[in-house]
């Protein structure tokens, strides 16, 4: 059996784009062809469904964690990119407790025959069992003071519990107010993955539910996001030497003739 790549896509601040980044990671893995689930974690202000255009969710990870529904029921196709959805669903419970999670984690592994696990997690939730359940834990930042001194501090709870974890920055202006690079590397004490810039074509994408990985894959935002994308690639043992494209040649022709009214 496949042995998952779990990786806990996670930020101590909302805000920072982070689903953005689960959503196209998860989106580029599958359209390179490998076999991924996207996991919504979060209970209270789920968002990858909107992400990703599927509609009328009413089942996800609450019933499946409180056995209400089979994992096999609740997850569903994304057509475009090949990758599975878990999806979140609003409900009035508290965030998965570490049991919770194993016994989900355990299913997943168990079920799925997947290359990847991508899990998108609440805003500033770490569970104590986070080195069991991941193999890594990618943070997201900005550059703003607040959301670096925010990722310190979840990157300290990581190496408190002995969990492996990788930064990246997100939203990069360029402006004179923003941390730079070497100032935030200094104070995460580690190199981050990749800087990733504002794009306004990011905000386009989700408007549409298309990722932008796929509606625009020579964004600014998609040319950086391929450093990514090719860092967790390698942990397959990938040299990343397709090009990222739609499965479906019928949503191809749709999205060409999207980016050309669009020039994007």
């Amino acid at each position: 059996m496949n042995k998952p790549f779990f990786l806990r896509v996670s930020s101590q601040k909302g805000g920072v784009g982070k689903t953005t980044i689960a959503v196209n990671l998860a989106t580029a893995l599958g359209l390179l062809n490998y076999k991924v689930l996207l996991v919504d974690s979060d209970v209270i202000s789920p968002a990858v469904s909107f992400f990703l255009g599927i509609e009328e969710v009413n089942i996800g990870i609450s019933e499946v964690m409180d056995n209400k529904a089979t994992l096999k029921r609740v997850i569903v196709r994304h057509d475009v990119s090949g990758i599975d959805i878990l999806p979140g669903t609003q409900t009035p419970r508290d965030y998965p407790s570490d049991k919770e999670m194993k016994n989900l984690i355990k299913k997943i592994t168990k079920e799925g025959d997947y290359d990847f696990v991508i899990v998108d997690t609440p805003p500033g939730y770490a569970p104590s069992a986070v080195p069991e359940l991941y193999n890594e834990a990618l943070i997201v930042s900005t550059p703003a003071m607040a959301s670096v001194a925010s990722s310190i501090r979840l990157s300290k709870i990581y190496d408190k519990h002995h969990l492996q974890h990788n930064l990246i920055i997100n939203r990069v202006r360029g402006n004179k107010y923003e941390l730079s690079a070497t100032e935030i590397e200094s104070g995460y004490d580690g190199r981050s993955i990749v800087s990733i810039p504002e794009d306004p074509k990011v905000e386009f994408s989700e408007s549409s539910h298309i990722p932008i990985m796929i509606m625009a894959p020579r964004s600014t935002f998609s040319v950086a996001m391929n450093i990514l994308v090719r860092f967790y690639a390698a942990k397959k043992g990938a040299s990343m030497s397709r090009t990222v494209e739609p499965k479906n040649s019928v949503i191809s022709n749709i999205l060409d003739a999207i980016r050309k009214f669009f020039r994007i």
